[in-house]
């Protein structure tokens, strides 16, 4: 199958062969030398089926653009795994979705440090290769299932190109300077990172370490234009050094905005974004107040891209999303709530994955492929008023506490009004003589000095009583995974471990 991608990047290169696609340090890598190193990562590879599905797990660098292109000279679909995930995963990944090969880069620091394993075939790959096929799929992005299991996202080439255009014109990039953070192996570093830089003017920045500090100093000196990043990042930043910069951390019109990034002390840096998890009002309003930019947020999804985009920087400091992408259709679907105000995010657009690959569940079957019939239907709650997203917590986390329904986003929102609370997470847990009973718990970020009553109180002036959290545990920060989402399992083990 052709490849429009390919072409685009062969064009690019022929154009202007020295172009830094990539910089650390004092180190560059060209089109010319990523295009190369793509073939000789071609002529490395063991002989593939057609269709065949290739699990690639490779970290931030040259080496991941020269492999994403790579395998398209190959034809091969590409399952993307995390660069950190053990051996033993990767290779039980590319089993459970039926992978003909693995490709592992065992040394981030050398570009030939490649290592191929040609996978066992069996009745997996082959339901797999069928799917792909069926599907002209060219990327497989995994995501949790809602019964803990892996799906695979299955995506074409055009619905990625849509994506990634459709990115381009809603954040008004250019020829830009990228800091990068954020893994490319993720939806969201794939389309706004790796697939600009393949097919535009745009250079990928990467710090000397895996850090805030040598993050903030890169910003500051390497002329970054772009810094694309997560809430934790962001936070971290904010904490970092005195603050230089006289703006109002309640300037939060356009035109106040505007004017403060004129004063940005992060040298040449113009557009910084915040997406992966929700940002908080309080961080935004942080960091706006120490380096004179806003944080514009960025929300999205591996099923259909880039959703929502804050064109302004006014909606993270309002705690909203902003408006729909480019050629991106929202609706809210709300059956569930009976008609209120609130409802699951619907999202259509030619970026939409075309469905999931579930994983099978048991050694002697296969996988199964789930179209996505009437766009994608998020499991993510929001109101949309005037065309601006609000995001307000997941269907899946609606609570029952005796007889009421109760999202535990309200309280949260309500604790980090607080002052001094930086963060929250809530939930409910039963307790062990009355497994029918839930009970509330909050885990909050803030100083150890925080007086757990005064927060109650504040809590009782604004929640009804059911809604009250019923123990309250002060944590230096909340866990995140590799993506920036808040680690579930791990903060409720924190709060147990807290607690006792």
């Amino acid at each position: 199958m052709d490849s429009t991608l390919l072409a685009a990047f062969e064009a690019q290169t022929k154009a202007d062969p020295g172009f830094p696609l990539i910089e650390r340090g004092h180190s560059i890598w060209t089109r010319a030398q990523i295009s190369a190193l793509s073939r000789r990562l071609a002529e490395s590879a063991p002989t593939l089926r057609e269709n065949a599905v290739v699990c690639l797990k490779c970290a931030n660098g040259p080496e991941f653009l020269a492999a994403l292109v790579g395998l398209k000279r190959l034809g091969a679909t590409v399952l993307l795994v995390d660069a950190a995930t053990p051996p033993v995963e990767v290779e039980r990944l590319g089993l459970t979705f039926g992978c003909g090969a693995s490709l592992v880069n065992t040394d981030p620091c050398s570009s030939v440090a490649w290592s191929w394993t040609v996978l066992p075939r069996t009745p997996v790959t082959e339901a797999t290769e069928a799917a792909v096929a069926s599907a002209q799929t060219t990327v497989i992005k995994l995501t949790s299932g809602s019964t803990g299991g892996p799906r695979g996202v299955m995506v074409t080439e055009a619905a990625l190109l849509a994506d990634e255009a459709a990115l381009y014109a809603s954040m008004q990039l250019g020829q830009e300077r990228v800091l990068t953070t954020i893994p490319l192996s993720h939806s969201y570093g794939l389309s706004s990172i790796a697939l600009a830089a393949l097919l535009r003017d745009m250079t990928i920045v990467m710090p000397i370490s895996d850090s805030p500090v040598d993050a903030l100093k890169t910003l500051r000196t390497a002329n970054v234009t772009f810094f694309p990043s997560v809430p934790a990042w962001l936070q971290a930043m904010v904490g970092l050094g005195a603050p230089q910069s006289n703006a109002s951390p309640q300037s939060n019109t356009p035109s106040q905005i505007e004017a403060s990034s004129q004063r940005a002390p992060l040298g040449t840096v113009r557009l910084v974004i915040s997406a992966g998890a929700p940002l908080l009002q309080e961080t935004a309003r942080r960091f706006h107040a120490r380096f004179g930019l806003p944080i514009k947020t960025f929300y999205g999804a591996s099923e259909c891209g880039g959703i929502a985009f804050d064109r302004t920087g006014a909606a993270g400091l309002d705690g909203a999303l902003g408006t729909a992408v480019e050629g991106v259709t929202l609706e809210l679907d709300h059956s569930v709530h009976n008609g209120a105000p609130i409802g699951q995010v619907r999202v259509t657009s030619e970026a939409l994955a075309s469905g999931y690959l579930h994983a099978a569940a048991q050694p002697d079957q296969t996988t199964s492929f789930e179209h996505f019939a009437s766009g994608f239907l998020s499991s993510d709650l929001a109101t949309l008023d005037g065309g601006l997203l609000r995001l307000q917590g997941r269907s899946d986390d609606v609570l029952n506490l005796k007889g009421k329904k109760l999202h535990p986003s309200e309280v949260e929102r309500v604790l980090t009004s607080f002052d001094r609370v930086q963060d929250a997470y809530v939930f409910a847990e039963s307790k062990a003589n009355r497994p029918n009973s839930l009970h509330l718990k909050a885990l909050i970020v803030g100083p150890a000095s925080l007086d757990r009553a005064t927060i109650l109180s504040h809590c009782r002036d604004n929640l009804a009583e059911y809604k009250v959290p019923r123990s309250i545990t002060v944590v230096a920060e909340l866990p995140r995974t590799e993506r920036g989402k808040l680690d579930r399992a791990a903060a409720r083990r924190l709060c147990e471990a807290k607690e006792h």
